[in-house]
Order: structure tokens, then C-alpha cells, then sequence
């Protein structure tokens, strides 16, 4: 199997970029700003240019363009981790994120000359460095995912923990389910347990170790794992997975969400376990919706990747869709049994009647002071989200790429929209975003 980029991908990128520089923009303020959103509207607008516009067949970019296009953004990134503090909450941080970020700096600027070097002896038609050079420019980006890691290992270990917010909430499930307690139970603020079964599950299994915030870390590096098996199953070297998995790994938001203890990493790595059950030679339309299930039953925008499997005639992503469902509402379930009425007011009727947060990044509020805020209602926000993500899928053909496609213009346009949306929303769009880059047009497997 050869590797054929996505036609998309330059567009993708480029709109990834301006959608991440939101998110910096707003923590290196420690708040939105009109730069923030201005950075995000124009990103979602090329988004849905991108993706509802066919480019020409003569568009389809080379592996190495692909490969040289996430590696600049790669370091792009680290230069900014490199001199900018990841949190702008005080104290400021003393823990050495940003000499990692350096050493992942000076290993990606390596990286990219031994491509070039790569690139000169192809051209000239010898192999003779190509192995040497291969293996070097693997350990490079080995020591650039370690490096992101290892910042996240120090971010737990050392660094000031949160005093609000979800950390706290994080803790308090943690505690609960291992004193065999429902976490819908726990009241860190006016209302039960914001998130899903498996959020609590994986809160109780770092306090095992000491920390609420360790499963978060084991996502991160599943998340690696499932974006080098996707680019090796649809027919690219492992290490165009492992760039963007670095990239992901070292965006604006991916270190403040570790020290947050947010837990849309854990939502990620299930999401990309399922892709990768689904590129396999042969999907696996049960492993990927078990997957897919979980990503759902750990936050509730898990469910943002339903809507548009829907509209699949092909058995493996309608296989996918009955385990998903099954699973999470296995594991929903379970804990609403519990305490149905504690349960329904943490994690649903409490986020539906919470008001707009003034700290909120969306497009509700784009010029403070001269435009006034206003409130979209969840169903308007529901119609539209949704029907801007069919509008995309009926652009795509019925295929793996096309339900990301629209699952990433669903969820992008629904925080946009919403008052409560946080740089941790975006995350889970953005890691779609590279893993469509990853996925060739019109990706289609045989069901298994």
C-alpha cells in the first residue's frame, strides 16, 4: 500500500494553525480577546472552506510536503513553549517545561535537516545515507515525543497544583470511587459530577499512584501509539503519525490541560484507537465502536463522533455505531442506576442552565466593549452544528475520512457557538484535524 495524503491537507494545517494561535493568544492573555477570536473565527471559516471545497486532483501534496509541513509546525510549536510559560496563572512555573521544550527544539531542527539531506540523495538518485539517516531521525523524534512527556511527568510531579476548578473536581470523583462511593455524590462546587463515568475511573487510578492527573499521562502516550498505527495502516511511514502526535503533544493548550487535569486526552485516545480500528487492512467495526464508546462514556462531547456514522451504508462504521452506543450506555447506565437524579444534575441539566462564563472563548462576544455579549439557545446551536456538519458530509464520499470530516465541523462550530467552551473543547477537534490530515480522501476498508 503506498501513502496518498489527503488533497486537503496544506488547508487543514493552515487552519489548524490559526485555530491553535486562538487558544495561545487567549492563555498567553489568561483570558479572550478580541486577537483570540478574530484567530478563531478566521480558522473556523478556513476550516469549512477546506472542507466543503474539492480541491483539483493535481492537488494532492507528496509525503514529504506533508511530512516538512507538520515538522515546521512542530517546531513552530516548541519555539513558543520554548519562550512563552505554558499557564499564566501565578506562581509562574519552575518546572523545566520549557528546557525540554528546547531539547525538542534542537532535535526537530535536526530532524528537518537530515529530511532535506534525504531529500538531496533521492534527487540525485543515491541510498547510500538514506538508513543511517532514517534511524537518527527516528531517535530525533523519539526524543521530541519523550521530551513532551517527560514536560507533562515534571507539570504533575513538582509543579504548584490548581486550586479550583476541575482539579479539584477530578480529585474529589477520584476519592469517591475508591472508596467504593458515587462520585455523582461529590459537591466541589453548586452541582454533582460534571463528566462521565470513565473521567472518574481514570481520576481514581492516578490517586493510586498520587496523583489524580497520572491517567492523563498514559493518555497522552496511547494518544502516540494510535496515530503512528493509523498512518501505518493507511500506508504512511510511522513517523508522519509520530509528527503529528508531537505536534498535538506540544500545542498550546496540551500542557495546561495535563496541569488542569482535564480529561479530554483520555477522550482522544479512544477516539484514535477507534480510527485505528477502522484503517485497519481489514476494520474492525466492534474494536473501534468499543473505542469509540468509551471516548464517549469519559466526557460527553464523545458524542459530537456519533451523528454522521449515521449516514454510513458501510457495515463496519454501522457496526461501530450499535457497539459505541451499547458500550457507553453500558457504562452510563451503570452509574445512573446509582442515583438517577444526582447523576442528571452533574453531568447534564447543570451544564444546560449554566451561564454564559465570562472567560469563555467562542464567537458570542467578538469585540468586548463594543458589541454586547449575546446567547445562542442550545437547540439553534444543535441545528446549526448539525447542519454544518452534514453540509460537509455530503461533500465527502461515504468513507472513513468523510465522517471526520464532518464530526470535526460539528464539534468546531457547536463550542463556537456555546458560552461555556474552553481551550480543552478545541482539543478534540484539533486532534481530528491531524488525524484527517494522516487519512488518505476517500479512505475506504473492507468491513471485517
Amino acid at each position: 500500500m503506498t501513502a496518498t495524503p489527503n488533497r486537503r491537507a496544506p488547508g487543514l494545517l493552515l487552519a489548524w494553525v490559526l485555530l491553535d494561535a486562538s487558544m495561545g493568544i487567549y492563555l498567553g492573555l489568561n483570558g479572550p480577546s478580541t486577537l483570540s477570536r478574530i484567530a478563531l473565527a478566521g480558522g473556523i471559516g478556513l476550516l469549512l472552506f477546506v472542507l466543503v471545497h474539492r480541491p483539483a486532483r493535481s492537488a494532492q501534496p507528496t509525503l514529504m510536503g506533508a511530512e516538512f509541513g507538520i515538522g515546521i509546525l512542530l517546531a513552530m510549536e516548541l519555539l513558543a513553549r520554548t519562550l512563552i510559560p505554558f499557564r499564566p496563572e501565578p506562581p509562574a512555573p519552575t518546572v523545566p517545561v520549557q528546557f525540554l521544550a528546547a531539547i525538542a527544539l534542537v532535535a526537530v531542527g535536526l530532524w528537518l535537516a537530515l529530511r532535506v539531506a534525504d531529500l538531496r540523495q533521492s534527487t540525485r538518485g543515491s541510498s547510500a545515507r538514506r538508513l543511517p539517516n532514517a534511524v537518527i531521525g527516528g531517535a530525533t523524534l523519539a526524543v521530541v515525543i519523550v521530551a513532551a512527556l517527560g514536560a507533562r511527568f515534571s507539570i504533575i510531579a513538582w509543579d504548584v497544583e490548581p486550586g479550583f476548578d476541575v482539579h479539584l473536581i477530578q480529585e474529589a470523583a477520584g476519592r469517591a470511587v475508591l472508596a467504593a462511593q458515587n462520585p455523582y455524590l461529590t459537591y466541589v462546587y453548586d452541582s454533582g459530577y460534571p463528566y462521565w463515568p470513565l473521567s472518574a475511573l481514570l481520576a481514581a487510578a492516578g490517586l493510586v499512584v498520587g496523583d489524580a492527573r497520572w491517567g492523563l499521562l498514559v493518555a497522552d502516550a496511547a494518544i502516540v501509539g494510535a496515530f503512528i498505527v493509523i498512518a501505518r495502516n493507511v500506508g504512511a511511514p510511522g513517523r508522519l503519525g509520530a509528527l503529528a502526535a508531537a505536534l498535538l503533544l506540544w500545542n498550546s493548550s496540551g500542557l495546561y490541560m495535563t496541569w488542569q487535569s482535564m480529561p479530554e486526552p483520555a477522550v482522544i485516545a479512544f477516539a484514535a484507537a477507534g480510527v485505528a480500528a477502522l484503517t485497519r487492512p481489514r476494520s474492525r467495526g466492534r474494536l473501534a465502536g468499543a473505542a469509540l464508546g468509551m471516548a464517549i462514556a469519559t466526557k460527553q462531547l464523545g458524542l459530537g463522533l456519533l451523528p454522521f456514522l449515521l449516514l454510513s451504508r458501510r457495515s463496519h462504521n454501522r457496526t461501530a455505531l450499535v457497539v459505541a452506543g451499547l458500550v457507553s450506555g453500558i457504562i452510563v447506565g451503570a452509574l445512573m442506576a446509582l442515583n438517577p437524579s444526582a447523576f442528571l444534575e452533574g453531568s447534564l441539566t447543570s451544564l444546560l442552565v449554566e451561564p454564559a462564563r465570562g472567560y469563555a472563548i467562542n464567537l458570542l462576544d467578538p469585540l468586548p466593549g463594543i458589541v454586547q455579549r449575546f446567547t445562542v439557545p442550545i437547540a439553534v446551536v444543535a441545528i446549526v452544528a448539525l447542519g454544518t456538519g452534514l453540509l460537509v458530509r455530503l461533500r465527502w464520499p461515504d468513507s472513513l475520512d468523510g465522517w471526520l470530516a464532518a464530526s470535526i465541523a460539528l464539534l468546531t462550530v457547536a463550542f463556537a457557538l456555546i458560552g461555556i467552551s474552553f481551550v480543552n473543547y478545541y482539543q478534540i477537534p484539533l486532534a481530528l484535524l491531524l488525524v484527517l490530515v494522516l487519512v488518505p480522501d476517500g479512505w475506504n476498508v473492507e468491513p471485517g
